[in-house]
């Protein structure tokens, strides 16, 4: 999907089950009642797509790849990976959401840290900022796990790298 508006919804805007794919770029998905995308078992690759004000999670995965997206004002986290779920996040803008920015609730997320060029002060790939949320802007939860490149590790669970 490119350049798609999705409307307000009472429940997932997108919600797909098992092992099913959705590629998205430049889309938006605002106003549902519970979550913006929810994938359970298979992988979404979203790309400067926006996700907010979602009744609950932005977006909820098991796996995939979140590219230079501003995910902001949901009722609960930004993105949530569910347990066995791995996910790459790469560039954009995480805040101002109810709970966390970043949860990995069981499964693995990589924030991916931007790679430099060879001219000096350039960046192939933005950085990610997560700030703003109203619990922390990377936690993992019991079972969760966090890499996050030049970042200090996750204790007791809990990471806020603000």
């Amino acid at each position: 999907m490119e350049n798609v508006l999705f409307l307000p919804s009472a429940f997932a805007i997108i919600d797909i089950w098992r092992a099913a794919s959705l590629v998205m770029e430049d889309c938006r998905v605002f106003g549902s009642g519970r979550i913006g995308v929810e994938c359970r078992g298979g992988k979404v690759e979203a790309t400067r797509c926006t996700f907010g004000r979602n009744g609950s999670d932005g977006v909820h995965v098991m796996g995939g790849q979140v590219k230079e997206c501003l995910v902001r004002n949901n009722g609960a986290d930004s993105l949530y990976v569910g347990s066995g779920g791995e996910v790459t996040v790469m560039g954009g803008t995480i805040r101002s959401n109810k709970r966390h920015g970043v949860l990995a609730g069981g499964g693995k997320v990589t924030v991916a840290a931007a790679e430099h060029s060879e001219e000096e002060g350039t960046a192939d790939r933005p950085q990610t900022v997560s700030s703003g949320n109203g619990g922390h802007d990377w936690a993992a939860a019991a079972g969760g796990e966090g890499l996050y490149e030049g970042m200090q590790a996750c204790e007791g669970g809990l990471l806020n790298a603000d």
